[in-house]
This record gives structure tokens, sequence and C-alpha cells, in this order.
């Protein structure tokens, strides 16, 4: 930011000299112009705020104007950025789309000279970048020397294509110089794999977790109140207590790579009174600053955050990182554990805490990677259509009439549409012109007659034979301000589920679209605020049930961080080196010492990873690796052919090209067996399983991948991808901010195959596909590896089930026990249930009838009236029932109703108030509850654990009901 101070400051004393003024704005004292020079465009709004603490300072002694912009500014302090232009407005991309609009906001912006982008890696491979590229372009039309044009600087700490980075920041056309600065500061990683010891078994039964994450408790507690000897790699775990001392950690960030992880930890160490908090994007922006505020006060010592805290969001010194499980991608590491050691000099320390063999493997070709600066290359939307329909909507503001093909030339200058073509192009434009967005119109070309074009047609000569003799011109509509203003961000707008919790009966937390469409279904598992729950019923609301720490914390991958293709190929090289180790036999010792040395890892993670290749050679299995594909077999009764229902495919491929390949395979065995079958991946397996009746041999995988050609896996992927979630989910956000569906559109009511068939042949369902194989899956390395497969680069082993295929799917992270409901929970339905209301009613005299709660019921209820005790239970909302009782018609449907009312009343005669507690319970009626209370059992804790399970089955079944 100082040399472009400098620039401001020259700028200012060059127009005093020269007593020049501006013709758009009011000038200062002297007669230098008012307006913005410099814009600091940052991608969290966290980002800006640290950026104008830093600079407020720098800018008052300079005399230079410093200001922020954003969607929290109070209308005062953007009223007073207009009248009074501020020389350096730091801002966010979604802020710069409406200062584009703004007739005031435009003059202010004429004499822009530099533009930063900070995080730039964080844009460019999002639909915000591609955005952004063109809102630069339309700067570019506003600034008063166009024929130069401004400066533009893109800052990152992790880019591996920095060259592809500078043309998307520069445009297309525009010369882009990449400025690399060698690391000023040593790193140091260091790879551990705790094993359990006597005090975390003991532990764990007090923190309902299971050992190994009660060893991994225990190892981040040591590291976080560790004592530091300086530049060293000391390696934390079983011994950690043996470190020798001089000073203690003073704040370190435990970076894991899901919410889950980071609500587990979290709550588990707040039951062991650490000083830590949590942070991550679920929670809400109070609670995020508050952690980040008594983190850098040093009132807490540890912060476990997910992605949230990868970006330079100030929080003071951090003297170590802790990776909680392989960081996944190169990138990602460099990125975390850049935040320590933020002083010149100063040693950025990192370690990795591994959970299981394949994690520690991925660890070792990660931090490999690292020492190498080979971070993984940004792949940025190429030709967005719902941000070129935004960005098209966003020109016609800013001009309110424009010709199309001016439109057109600008949208090309801007790097990811360098390729557009007029035809796409075109049809974008008739899209959102029939959705009353624009209006369009066909006008004469008067270009010829008049020569003060003003430069807007510099591309036409290019595109002759594309645009149409007509001149089309585009204008703005009412609508164009209420779509482009509810569309400034191409964040997807993601609707909040709320979850509620069918013992206490309250909302415990919300959970978002993407992964409620993705990964919530009936009898799934989940974690929010360190409680576990289990769903029971999807519709407006999450129903759920709590489950007592119990279980394995589900393992999903789409929430996960996807591992890439290089850092997957670089796990199975590492698989063949360390199987040609042992079969060099130079003994153990040496082995986990040569392992150690080259990667940072301490004696019990080497170890870990040549047990596991050991125990594939010792079962005389082959080892799959970079080069080589093994597809074993094996569930149920496997014949001698091989064949059985299970089938894993180990490819070291990463996840979106195992997920393309799993894609295929599921499409062309669907077409074999026509019948149902599931695919699960990781970055190094495939796994379909069959129904148990249906078998399949490795040979018939192998076949497909020999037969299928290339060229078919994208026909093959788009028939695939027609009827998934993913596909539905994709159309809903693509068709919101193609102004299709309005921003409030729920998926799920509408039709979604309609809407899906409806645009198969517009702009819209090819922007869905695009951006599908753009983000989720990856065809051109998927068609690549086929092309290995078929000319032997690639070559093709079958065998049995083996240790390393059954790695994959064997894996223990955050393990929480028991599954059986406990205390707490019991003790919560018991409170909900005791403060519910029930009807009660005397079917002696069928006169009558009382609303109370549960706990205020008499023990055993009599009728005022009758001083009978046959007395039936209804719900609060059945009191229609109620009226039907008291009339005494005789109709079928009465007869039916007091049979079930006599039913109850016969229960609570026998039981009391035991019958009244069991039928108050949800979806319980008299069948289940006369179940319920005969049943023998040892005390009262299990007789609600029985009234849980009939809720929890009812809210699962009560859509089958009739």
């Amino acid at each position: 930011v100082l040399p472009i101070f400098d620039k401001i400051i020259k700028k200012k004393e060059k127009n005093k000299e020269n007593g020049k003024g501006n013709n758009n704005n009011k000038e200062e004292a002297g007669g230098a112009p008012k307006g913005i020079s410099a814009l600091y465009i940052a991608p969290l709004r966290a980002l800006n705020r640290d950026m104008m603490e830093r600079l407020l300072h720098w800018g008052k002694s300079l005399g230079i104007t410093v200001a922020m912009r954003h969607g929290d500014t109070t209308p005062y302090e953007r009223r007073k950025q207009v009248l009074n232009p501020p020389d350096f407005l730091i801002t966010t991309p979604e802020t710069l789309q409406i200062m584009l609009t703004g007739s005031r906001l435009r003059q202010n912006l004429a004499g822009i000279e530099s533009v930063i982008i900070d995080e730039i890696h964080e844009l460019a491979g999002s639909k915000r970048g591609a955005q952004l590229t063109i809102g630069l372009e339309r700067l570019e039309e506003v600034e008063n020397s166009p024929e130069n044009g401004f400066q533009r600087i893109g800052l990152s700490a992790t880019v591996g294509n920095p060259t592809d980075v500078a043309h998307f920041l520069a445009g297309t056309d525009r010369e882009a110089v990449v400025v690399e600065t060698s690391l000023l500061k040593r790193l140091s990683f260091n790879i551990i794999y705790p094993h359990p010891l006597e005090s975390d078994i003991e532990q764990s039964r007090s923190l309902n977790v299971n050992a190994a994450t009660a060893s991994h408790i225990r190892t981040i507690r040591d590291i976080v109140n560790s004592v530091d000897d300086g530049d060293s790699d000391e390696n934390y775990g079983d011994d950690a207590e043996n470190n020798s001392s001089t000073h203690h950690n003073h704040s370190t960030l435990i970076f894991v790579n899901t919410r889950q992880s980071a609500e587990v930890l979290a709550s588990r160490l707040k039951m062991l009174n650490e000083p830590i908090a949590v942070h991550h994007g679920s929670l809400s922006k109070d609670v995020r600053i508050a952690a980040e505020d008594d983190f850098k006060i040093g009132r807490i010592k540890g912060l476990i955050c997910t992605s949230s805290m990868e970006l330079g969001i100030d929080i003071g010194e951090v003297d170590r990182v802790i990776q909680y499980s392989s960081p996944r991608e190169v990138s990602r590491l460099l990125q975390r554990v850049g935040r320590a050691g933020h002083r010149i000099g100063d040693v950025s320390k990192g370690t990795i805490i591994a959970l299981n063999a394949d994690d520690v493997i991925e660890s070792f070709a990660i931090v490999d990677l690292a020492i190498q600066a080979r971070s993984e290359p940004v792949y940025m939307h190429e030709g967005a259509l719902d941000a070129l329909a935004n960005q098209i909507v966003g020109l016609v503001m800013d001009f309110g009439e424009i010709p199309v093909q001016r439109i057109y030339g600008i949208v090309k200058r801007a790097y990811p549409y360098r390729d557009l073509e007029y035809d796409v192009f075109e049809k974008v434009v008739e899209l959102i012109s029939k959705r009353w967005l624009i209006w369009l119109e066909d006008k004469e070309d008067e270009s010829e007659d008049e020569n003060d074009n003003d430069n807007e047609n510099e591309n036409q000569e290019k595109e002759k034979d594309y645009i149409k003799n007509s001149i089309k011109t585009a204008g703005r509509k009412r609508r164009s301000w209420q779509y482009y203003y509810a569309n400034l961000s191409m964040i997807s707008d993601e609707k909040k589920y709320a979850v509620f919790d069918i013992v206490s009966g309250r909302t415990v937390g919300s959970l978002d679209e993407a992964f409620v469409m993705s990964y919530i279904k009936e009898g799934a598992m989940f974690v929010t605020k360190g409680e576990m729950w289990r769903v029971l019923e999807i519709n407006e609301r999450i129903m759920v049930e709590p489950v007592a720490s119990g279980g394995d914390i589900p393992n999903w991958v789409g929430e996960s961080i996807p591992v890439p293709y290089d850092v997957a190929q670089r796990v199975g090289k590492i698989r063949a080196e360390l199987s040609g180790l042992l079969h060099f036999d130079f003994g153990d010792k040496a082995i986990i010492e040569m392992i150690c040395n080259k990667y940072h890892a301490d004696e019990e993670s080497a170890a870990a990873a040549i047990e596991l290749i050991r125990s594939q050679d010792s079962s005389g299995a082959t080892l799959p690796t970079d080069n080589r594909i093994v597809i074993e077999s094996g569930g149920g009764a496997v014949t001698g052919d091989g064949k059985g229902n299970i089938v894993i495919m180990n490819t070291c491929f990463g996840h979106r090209v195992n997920d393309t390949i799993a894609q295929v395979i599921k499409s062309l065995l669907w077409a074999r067996f026509g019948e149902g079958m599931s695919t699960a991946i990781d970055p190094y397996r495939i796994k379909i399983v069959l129904p148990k009746y249906k078998l399949i041999s490795p040979k018939m995988i192998v076949d497909l991948l020999l037969d299928t050609k290339p060229e078919y896996i994208a026909p093959i992927i788009a028939m695939t991808m027609k009827n998934t979630t993913l596909m539905h989910w994709k159309m809903v956000h693509v068709a919101r901010k193609f102004g299709v569906l309005g921003k409030a559109a729920d998926h799920q009511k509408y039709n979604m195959g309609k809407i899906i068939e409806g645009y198969k042949d517009t702009v819209v369902y090819d922007e869905v596909m695009r951006d599908i194989l753009h983000t989720a899956l990856d065809i051109d390395r998927t068609m690549e590896v086929f092309t290995k497969i078929q000319n032997g680069e690639i070559e093709i082993m079958t065998q049995r089930i083996s240790p390393v295929g059954l790695a994959g799917f064997d894996k223990s992270n955050e393990g929480m026990v028991p599954e059986k409901a406990s205390p707490e929970i019991i003790e919560a339905l018991k409170t909900r249930i005791m403060n519910d209301k029930v009807i009660l009613f005397c079917t002696n005299c069928r006169k009558w009838s009382l609303k109370s709660r549960v706990k205020s019921i008499d023990d055993p209820p009599v009728c005022l009236i009758c001083d009978a005790r046959s007395i039936a239970v209804l719900k609060p909302w059945e009191e229609e029932d109620l009226k039907k009782a008291k009339k005494n018609k005789k109709t079928p449907d009465t007869a039916k109703l007091m049979k079930r009312l006599n039913k109850s009343a016969a229960l609570v005669l026998s039981h009391g108030k035991t019958a009244v507690i069991a039928l108050a319970a949800h979806g319980v009626g008299p069948d289940t509850a006369s179940r319920i209370i005969r049943k023998q059992r040892v005390d009262e804790m299990d007789f609600y654990r029985d009234i849980l399970a009939a809720e929890s089955n009812y809210t699962r079944t009560k859509r089958f009901w009739k």
C-alpha cells in the first residue's frame, strides 16, 4: 500500500502545482481534484476491517483520506463518501458492483489510478472472480483515461499458476507482469500420529469419545500449553511431557477440515476447561468476532477454526499452527501454517496430527510438495454465463441505453470471457430480455455517419463475421434494478433450514441448503454446537433427535476439502517408494529414520505408513500406486471366479477424477443391471456396492475401463447428472442468478425435473452443466486417465479385497460413544413430556374433560363428574375428536374414534399416570403405549428410552401412514 500512497501524494502535488481541476467533481483547496485514486478490494469484510485499522494512522500522517465501504457501512458514512470521496477506498467485489451504477459514485471513480485485489486466488477460482473481471472492465469505461487505464495489482501467497492468474487480473490482450518474491521466512512442518495412552483410555470415558480421539485431544492440549525451545521441530505426542522448555506458546491456531471436527474438538476441550474457542462460517458474525478478539488479546490460547481463518484476518500473533488431519491441499497447508510467525525472520511452525495411515501418507505427500513450493493451480470459471447475465444488466444500468455490440466488446476484454462466442452471448441477452430484465430493440447503425463513437466498438472489426447488420440496443427497465441489487453477489443464496429437536421441543440451530441437499437424509447424523443429532424427518424443518455422543462422526466428503489429482498421484508414488524400501530390507529402524528425515514425521507416523504397506505385501496383494489401478472384489458369497456384490477400485487420482470415474462406471453398470447400486469415493478408492443377489467381477470393471472411449465420458456424465440432487441444487441457484427463479425460490416447492427439462436447450442448462463439471468433476483429467489406461501407461490388476483397499472405508475419526441415549437426553425428554399438555376425557359419562399439563395430573386421574377412572388421553390438537365423542352420535367415524378412546381409557384405568405419560408422547397411540408400558424394565430411564424410540420411529414413518 505504501507505494500506492506515494503515487497519491505525487498526484496531489502535481495537480496543485498545475491548478488542475476536474470537470466532474468539486475541487479541494489548492485546485486538487476530488475523487478516489485507489481501490483496495478484498474478498472478506473482516479483511476490510483489518486493513482500515492498519491504514488510518498512515493516512492521517501522510494527509491521505482512507475509508471503507461495504454492506455494513452506515447510510451516513456512505453519503459522506459520496460528497467527500476518500483518496483510498477499501471495499469488496460486491460493493464495487453498486458503485458502478450510481451517477455520483461513478464520477468519484473517474480518476482512479490503482486497483488492488487482495487474496486474489480466493476470487480467481470462483464466479465472484468472473463477475469482478467484467466489473473492472466497466470501471475502465468510467476512468478518465481509458487509453492508459488504471494499474491492477493482485496479491496472493499461494498461487500455483501465477501467470494465468495475472492474465485473469489484467484482462485480454493486456500486459501482465508476475513478481514472485522469495520466501523471507522459514517454514517448519512436523507430522505426528498420536497413540492412545492409558490416561487417554480413562479420559475417553468422561469425554464420551473413543481412545484415539482422546489421544488427539490430549496432543492438542499439550501443544497449546507447550513450552517452545525456539526454532526446533519438536514432536508432540506420546512423549510431549518430556520436551524441555524455555518459554510457553502464547497462541495456537488449530485448523480442521470440517465444522464437525471443529465442534467435536471444541466441545471436548471445553469440558476440560481449556481456554479455547471455535470459529467457522456457520457461526454468527458476533460469535466469530468475539473469538477473534479474545484470541488477539490473549484471553484464549487456542482457536479451533476451519477455512474461515485461512485468509489474513488480523488476530494478532500466532506462535504455532496445528492442522488436525491432512490439510488435503498444498496451498491450504502453506496458507494455514503461514498464519504463524508473522515477523520477518520468524519460523512458521505447523504440526499435522494424522488420524490414520492414509492420512499419514497424504500428509507426507503434501509436506513434500509444500517444501518444493508446488501449490495447486487456480482454475478460473471460463465463460460463466450466469455471471455474464448479471453483468450485462449491470452495463445496461451503467449507461441506461447501450448497443449490444458494445456490451460484447467490453465483456470480451475480461480474460475469462476472451473466447466467448457471439451466438452464446446473444442467447444470454435474449433470455434476460424475455425475463424483462432489460429491453431490447433493433436500431439502424449510424456509426459510419458519426465519428464520435468514443472508442465503444473496439472489437467490431474482429467480430464482423458474427454480428448481424442491424444494431441491437439494450436498455434498462424497472426490473433491471430489482434483479441487479438482488444478485450483487455470485455467492449462492442459500436457504437456512431450522433444526428442531423432538425431545426438547426446541430449535437447536440451522443448516445451509447445500448441506441439506447434499448430505442430510433420514437417519444421517451430524454435529452442531458440539452435540450430535440424528435426522428423523426433512420438511420445512429438519426434525432430529439427540444422539448421546455415539458412533463415528460421519465422513462427509462433500463438506471436506477435495484432494487434488497431483496430491493423490504423489501418494501413489510414496506408496511405491515405501514398498521398495521394505523390499530392500534395510530394517525397520533404518526405514523409519529415513522416512522421518525426508517427510518431517515422527516415528509413530512413519511406522503407521510402513505397516499399511507391509500388510499389503504380506497378504500377497498387489499395491495400488500412481500408475497402477487395482480392482478388488468381495462381499457376500464370493464365487470362484472372483465375483461378489462389492468392488473396490484402487485409483490414486483424487476426489474429482475418482468421482467422475465413479459416475461413468455407475451409469454403464446401470445400463447392464438395470438396478440400484451405491458408490462411495475417497481420493484413492471407488467403492461400488450392488444388491446382495447381484454379483460383479473385477474383469467387468476392467472391460469398462478399456472399452469406454475417452470422448464418451462427457456425454455419459451429462446423462448421469440429469436427475441428481447436485443437478437440482445447481439448477436452483443458476436459475436464480439468471432471474428465471426468484431469490427466495425453494427447490422443495418446485418440480425440479420439469424445470430442468424445460430449460434443457437453453444457456441456463448449459451453465448448470458447465458449473458442475468445473466444481465437482474433472472431465479433462478423467479423459486423460482413460487414454493412459487404454495405451498401457496405467496398468490394471485384479484381486480379492486387500488391506489397502479396506483402509479407506475403515477409518475412525472423532468417534463418540455410546449409541444408547444418555441420562441428559432422557431427562430432557422427561421434562418436555411433563410440560406438554394433554386432554383428559371421561369415557364413562362422556361429559367431563380437562386440558392440563402432564405434570399437574393426579395419579390416578379421576372424573370430577362421575368419579370414574376410565379416562382417555387426547393430544391438544384433537379437540375436534373430543367434540365428536361428547356428541355421542352413532356414525362409523365416531365408533372408530370411541374404540381408540376406550383402549386409551383402559390403559389409564390399569396403569394410572404412567399411561398418561406414554400417551402424551408424539405419535404414540394406545397400541404403542400398551407395548411400552407392559415391557419389563429395570428403571424409569428405560421407560423413557422406549418412549424416545417410539417417537423417533413415528417421525421417520409418519409420511407413509394413510
